[in-house]
Order: C-alpha cells, then sequence, then structure tokens
C-alpha cells in the first residue's frame, strides 16, 4: 500500500504542476448531520466537476466517539470505464484520521466523471453517545481531471455526527413558518424558527407542543433532548379607513371615512361645481393623498390599501381676462377688458378704418390672419389673462416674404404663401424662436446673411418689398472625458446634439479597478457603464478614477519553523497583501536543528524547494505552506518506570520511531500510555527479541507526546520478602523493620497494604489475617 501511494504522490506531483483549471467544486459528506442511532454509513459526494480522472481526501473525526469500520468506492468515477487506481483506505481510528483515493491510469481528456456523484461510502459504528466533527484536511484532498489539471479551489464541507431529533414545524394559511416540516436538530443543539404573517395577515397564536406562547415571531428551541411541535395560526388584520374630504366648490365621492379592506382598491372621484345661472365656475385647484400634492387630478385609486390614508381637494373660481388692442387704423369691440367666469365664450368684432384693411390680429402673440372676427372658447383656454391685438393696414403696402426652416418659428409667420402685408414707411419687426434644443444657424435678409447672433430683425421705414429667410440647427454639445491613470472611457461621437441620448463605459487596465466615476462632478459610483436619463441639453464632463488592484497571499507554516517576507513586510494574520502585477518573496527559517521537508504553492508540491520563494506578476490571491522536520515525539515516564529513547526526541517526516516501556523492577508492570492525551495502552506490543514492551509510532507527520505509568502488580500485597506468597515469614520480616532492625533480605516495595509507602504494624496484621484464614479453611 505504502508503494501504491508513493506512485500516486509521483503522479499527483506531476499534475499539479501544471496550471489549474477553473472549475466550481463542492466536495461534502451526506448527509451533513450523521445520527449513529439511524445509520452506520456516509457518503463522500462532489458536485458540479467537469472531467474528473481521480482524488484523494483525508477526513478527521474523534475516535473516542466513532470507530471507521470501512470505505467503499462509489460508482462516479468506475461507471466511466477507466482503468483505475485504488489508494488506500488507509484507517487510524487511534489518531481519528482516514484517508482514501482512486486515480485513473490513462490520461483521455474528456473521458472522466462530470457531473454530481458519490466518491465513496464510509462505515463506522459508535463508540459513544457523544459528538464528533467529520472534517476534511484541504491540504492533503485533492481532485484532478484527466487532461493532468489539478482541479482549482474546491469546498470541503465537513459534518457532524451526534443523536438527532425532530421538530415538526407547520402552519395554518395566512402566512408561513422558516423552516417548516420535519426539522432535524442534533442532540444538545438549538433551532430558531421565524414566523412571517402574509400580508394583511397577522401572528394570532404560536403553539409549541401543543401549548400557547403567544402572537411572537420566534421561537428558538434550546439544548434539544427530544421530539418537539410548533405550530402557528393566522388571522386577518382589521379594515383600514380612507378619510376622505373637498373643500368649497365642488365634492368628493366617496366622501367621509370610508373603510377598505387590507390589500383592496378604492377609487375616489373629485367634481368642481359650475353654477351657469349664478355666474360660479370652478375648477380643482390641488388635491393632497396622505398630506403630498397631486396636482388638478379628477380622480385617484388607492390600490393595495395596507394603511389608513387621507385625500382632501380643494377648488377655485374660474379666471378668465382677455385685454385687447389695436395697431393702426381701426376699431376692436369690445374694446375693454373683458373678464369671463362661467361664460362659455367671448367674440371680438374688428372693424378697419375707412380705406384701410385689417393686416393680421394676434390671439396671445400669435397670428391668426386678417380675420374680422375671432371667438374666445373658455373650454381650451387656459386660466389667468389673455390678449388679442388688431393689426390695421394703410391703403399702400408692401410685401414681406418670409422662408422658416425646421426647428423654430417666426412671428409673425405671414398667411399661406409667408406674405406679411407692411403699410409704406411702417416699421415691421419679426421675432426670431428657436425650438427645444435649436438654435439660429443663418439669418439672410434680401439674400445677404446678418448672423444668427439677433432673437428679432425689425425691417424700418419700409418702402420696398422685402425677403427674410431664416434656418435653425440642433444645438451641439461637446463631452469632456477625463479618464485618470489605469483606464479609459469609451463614447463615440464625443460631440452630440441637443435632445439626444448618450451612454459611455468605462474601461479598466490590466491589474486595476474603477474606483469611482464622476458626472459632472457628482459620483455615480464604481460603474463601468453609464446612461444619462434625460436627453441631454447641456455640455458635461465625465470623469473616471481607477486604482490599482491588491491580491492576498496566505501563508502557513507547519513543524519547527517559520515563513516571512523577504522584504520585511508584516504579515496580518497569515496574509500579506500585495499590489496586483508586482511580486513577493519569502524566506523560510527553519529552527535549529531542521530543515524545509515540503513547500506546497496553492496546494501543489515544489520540487527541490531552496531557502525562499517567488510569486513573479501576482494576478489573484495565493497561499504558501512550508513543513519543516524533523518533527519531536516528548517522550516522559511516571514513577517506578522508564521509557526509552526519553525527552524531546527527533523524528524525521514519514519515518517510524520506536518506544521502549521498561517497569523498574518485576514487581512493577505498565499502568496506561497516553498519545497526545488519548490512552493508547491496546496498541502496545511486546518486542519478540527483548522481550520488552514497546509503542511504536508509524508515518510520522507532525509532533507527538507520548507517557508511560506504571504501577504494582495486584497480587504483591503482603508478599514482604518477594517470594511470590504470604506467609509468616512475611510476617516476621515485617515487625523487623517495624522495629527498625537490619534487614539484609531484599524488600517488595509493593507489599505495602495501606498505601502510606511504607513496610509496618499495618502490613503484619494483614499477613496475620491471611494465616489465620487459611489455617481455618484447613
Amino acid at each position: 500500500m505504502k508503494t501504491l501511494r508513493r506512485s500516486f504522490y509521483l503522479v499527483l506531483f506531476t499534475l499539479l504542476l501544471i496550471p489549474a483549471a477553473s472549475h466550481a467544486l463542492t466536495i461534502e459528506i451526506d448527509p451533513g448531520l450523521i445520527d449513529p442511532d439511524q445509520t452506520s454509513t456516509f457518503d463522500i459526494t462532489i458536485n458540479d466537476v467537469t472531467d474528473m480522472g481521480g482524488f484523494e481526501f483525508s477526513l478527521f473525526y474523534d475516535p473516542e466517539v466513532l470507530t471507521i469500520e470501512d470505505i467503499t468506492a462509489g460508482n462516479f468515477l468506475a461507471d466511466t470505464g477507466l482503468r483505475l487506481l485504488p489508494l488506500g483506505p488507509d484507517i487510524n481510528n487511534s489518531l481519528g484520521r482516514v484517508s482514501f483515493g482512486i486515480v485513473a491510469l490513462e490520461t483521455a481528456p474528456g473521458t472522466g466523471a462530470s457531473g454530481n456523484g458519490t466518491l465513496a461510502t464510509v462505515g463506522f459504528s459508535s463508540e459513544s453517545n457523544g459528538e464528533s466533527l467529520l472534517s476534511f484536511d484541504p491540504d492533503r484532498s485533492y481532485i484532478v481531471d484527466m487532461s493532468a489539471n489539478a482541479l482549482g479551489e474546491a469546498e470541503w464541507a465537513e459534518a457532524t455526527v451526534s443523536p438527532t431529533f425532530t421538530i415538526t414545524a407547520s402552519s395554518g394559511s395566512g402566512g408561513s413558518i422558516s423552516p417548516s416540516g420535519a426539522v432535524t436538530v442534533k442532540s444538545g443543539g438549538s433551532q430558531t424558527f421565524s414566523i412571517t404573517p402574509d400580508s394583511c395577515y397577522l401572528i394570532e397564536d404560536v403553539e409549541v407542543d401543543g401549548e400557547s406562547q403567544g402572537a411572537i415571531s420566534t421561537y428558538t428551541f434550546s439544548d434539544v433532548s427530544e421530539d418537539h411541535t410548533i405550530h402557528v395560526t393566522f388571522t386577518q388584520k382589521p379594515p383600514y379607513v380612507i378619510t376622505a374630504s373637498a373643500g368649497e366648490g365642488g365634492n368628493i365621492s366617496p366622501e367621509g371615512e370610508v373603510e377598505v379592506a387590507c390589500g383592496g382598491s378604492k377609487k375616489f372621484i373629485i367634481t368642481p361645481q359650475n353654477d351657469t345661472e349664478n355666474n360660479a365656475c370652478y375648477h380643482i385647484a390641488n388635491v393632497l393623498v396622505d398630506g403630498v400634492p397631486q396636482e388638478a387630478i379628477s380622480e385617484h385609486t388607492f390600490e393595495n390599501v395596507t394603511r389608513n390614508h387621507t385625500i382632501s381637494a380643494s377648488f377655485a373660481l374660474n379666471s378668465y381676462t382677455i385685454t385687447s388692442e389695436t395697431q393702426g387704423n381701426g376699431t376692436i369691440t369690445p374694446p375693454e377688458t373683458v373678464t369671463l367666469s362661467c361664460e362659455k365664450s367671448q367674440t371680438f368684432t374688428i372693424t378697419p378704418a375707412a380705406t384701410h384693411s385689417i393686416s393680421d390680429v394676434l390671439v396671445d402673440g400669435e397670428s391668426q390672419g386678417p380675420v374680422d372676427t375671432y371667438t374666445f372658447l373658455t373650454d381650451t383656454m387656459s386660466q389667468g389673462a389673455h390678449t388679442i391685438r388688431a393689426i390695421f393696414a394703410d391703403p399702400d403696402f408692401h410685401t414681406i416674404t418670409v422662408t422658416v426652416g425646421d426647428g423654430g418659428t417666426l412671428s409673425p409667420s405671414g398667411d399661406e404663401s409667408g406674405k406679411v402685408k407692411v403699410s409704406s414707411g411702417e416699421d415691421q419687426t419679426f421675432e426670431i424662436m428657436p425650438s427645444e434644443c435649436h438654435q439660429v444657424k443663418d439669418i439672410i435678409v434680401d439674400d445677404i446673411s446678418v448672423g444668427n447672433k439677433i432673437s428679432s430683425y425689425t425691417f424700418p421705414n419700409i418702402t420696398a418689398d422685402h425677403t427674410l429667410k431664416v434656418s435653425f440647427e440642433k444645438i451641439p454639445y461637446v463631452i469632456e472625458l477625463d479618464p485618470g491613470e489605469g483606464g479609459n472611457i469609451s463614447l463615440l461621437p464625443e460631440t452630440v446634439e441637443c435632445g439626444s441620448s448618450l451612454s459611455f463605459e468605462v474601461t479598466p487596465d490590466a491589474c486595476y479597478e474603477i474606483k469611482d466615476v464622476r458626472v459632472d462632478g457628482t459620483s455615480v459610483g464604481a460603474v463601468s457603464s453609464y446612461e444619462f436619463p434625460n436627453p441631454i441639453k447641456e455640455t458635461h464632463k465625465i470623469e473616471a478614477v481607477f486604482e490599482k488592484i491588491s491580491h492576498t497571499i496566505t501563508v502557513t507554516a507547519e513543524g519547527h519553523g517559520s515563513i516571512r517576507p523577504a522584504d520585511e513586510k508584516e504579515l496580518q494574520d497569515g496574509k500579506i497583501a500585495v499590489v496586483c502585477g508586482e511580486s513577493q518573496t519569502f524566506e523560510f527559517v527553519p529552527e535549529t536543528d531542521y530543515e524545509v521537508a515540503e513547500v506546497r504553492v496553492n496546494g501543489q508540491t515544489i520540487a527541490n524547494p531552496g531557502a525562499e520563494h517567488t510569486f513573479e506578476n501576482v494576478t489573484a490571491d495565493n497561499r504558501i505552506l512550508v513543513v519543516f522536520s524533523p518533527h519531536v515525539i516528548s517522550a516522559t515516564a511516571g514513577e517506578h518506570g522508564k521509557i526509552e529513547p526519553s525527552g524531546e526526541v527527533k523524528v524525521g517526516r514519514n519515518t517510524t520511531k520506536v518506544f521502549a516501556l521498561i517497569p523498574d523492577s518485576h514487581y512493577y508492570q505498565l499502568a496506561d500510555v497516553m498519545v497526545d492525551g488519548h490512552s493508547v495502552i491496546a496498541f502496545v506490543q511486546t518486542d519478540e527479541g527483548s522481550g520488552q514492551q514497546i509503542y511504536e509510532f508509524e508515518g510520522v507527520e507532525k509532533d507527538h507526546a507520548i507517557e508511560v505509568t506504571f504501577e504494582c502488580k495486584a497480587d504483591n500485597g503482603g508478599d514482604i520478602n518477594g517470594d511470590a506468597k504470604t506467609d509468616l515469614a512475611d510476617a516476621i520480616l515485617g515487625l523487623q523493620l517495624f522495629c527498625e532492625k537490619k534487614i539484609e533480605n531484599e524488600i517488595n516495595p509493593c507489599a505495602d497494604v495501606n498505601s502510606d509507602e511504607k513496610i509496618g504494624l499495618e502490613e503484619v496484621v494483614y499477613i496475620l489475617g491471611i494465616i489465620t484464614a487459611d489455617q481455618k479453611n484447613e
């Protein structure tokens, strides 16, 4: 078996030198909570593996609780039809450690096991009713694939062995309990249950083992030693109240305190009052929902009601003012300012003076053409002030032909053909109004450009016909990009038109990450892309801040030595941070008389390790393990015997060491042997050559402590002269010792019967009692 294991380590060593592929692996013990009264086996399973070609695991447990009986291989790897080499099992119930593995003897990528399956089934027996943790040694457990790659980081999940009990959790309608159903809890453990009512429900009661605990939201079973039940009931919440009110000038329906079932909906209609007989017409001024203004809405629905609400409506009188004006010779009727409230319309009549004509009628500044009447309709008017202006032309007039491009308007704009008539000798001003996101591109008067920096143009003292052409263009904005060191901002094009959308991407360089992105000086977080929430209507500045990534190297030393950074950096809890792309060297420092035995980097054993190791161009987290040898076995003995060798005994790694356990004389015998705090007297052997009792450490992988104790043999009581019998000669010798006479015979120190560590009168009385009893029996 040791030859096979050495062969596997040679193959595994070669495989681990190849860069690891990235797989999300989980190796776990099923079930995670094992009741030894209900089962005598557990499985080692693997999840989410691809093209697996071999494995080995090492498992720790408490030998005072469990004894591992056997290990059988699962079919997960065998079903591939590959030729397989078993490794083990290696079971050590004295130390509480078991190892087992299988490796394929051929390399054919793509033919390995994939998916989920059972690697091995472990049979066990229970030594006590206690609790034991089953935990993997991840540094000595490996998974490899058929391409000779060590599969990367794997999660090795532990399990617990303990007697278990069942808590049955249930709930009525209207909510839930978590966890629910039959919940398994280990002996002496605890389990908390959370109770969550559904929307519109309340916790009514929680019963534990049939007894009410009240309307509580959590309950914890502590120190569980028997089965339990927990049941939850729920009840519906009472209805909520929506208080609806309306001010003067209208109403709301329904009104008052309106009850609505929890989760239900309710619609409210707001209606203003319109009394045409009294000229009293109202409009909705504002609506408050839970005190928050909603503007002049005519209805509102409360959806999924889960609390009380308020809604109130206020109203205001309608008010329209129309002011009439004239320009030139003519009249407008009515000529004064007219105020409307509930009237539906108001008509104005435009009349030019004799020999004059109507040139244009402007309503709120917008041309209506040379109309002789205009009617305002309150149904289509906004509240507030309005104007109507009549412009009259003299008998002699000239024409200004207007051309307006897309993206804006001109006032006046002329008739359908763009002609504006102007009386001879008068001035005519044109207002130039770009649309949103536009600006004036050019203004051409009589085929000559006058620029684009004016918002109006006036023809003075008109004595001839003219032309006016105005063109518009989209406003361009330049987006300023400021990527900091370590990355780039992608934005094409950098010039965008007003009203268009805009997005950009932020890309860090290698070894950098995004720290922050600022738009117009305001942080939007460490985002890799960003889209402006609204169309572009102004210039913007985009800044990106990058920072170097740091990776962690985890350092572990086993045995008699230490590992330290060569640049005198300090380790924090066995870890050191290294900036991405930089290198880090570690020195190996063995204690006196010790040396480096093994170096593993990211689980891979390094061939011929020297006194240091350097991680070059660090771009990921790493770990390094250094094992120093030899190991030390601390050997001590109690009174009446010795252990050879004794003291601090150095032992080479993976070697065997034998200790002799020697009583001082034939009167004493071995009492107990403790190794690392556990009795191993059952494993003591007798050396065939010397006849001495011995204990053997095999394949030493760590430091140990062995302590041996001795005791008197059970049949030595009263045998003072050591002739293997208790008689009158022993009584006489005892009296001589009591009288402090010089004795030349060898005295048996184990003849002490009252444990006062001396031979005296008590031993004589004990011996005489035995002699007297023997005589009576005869």
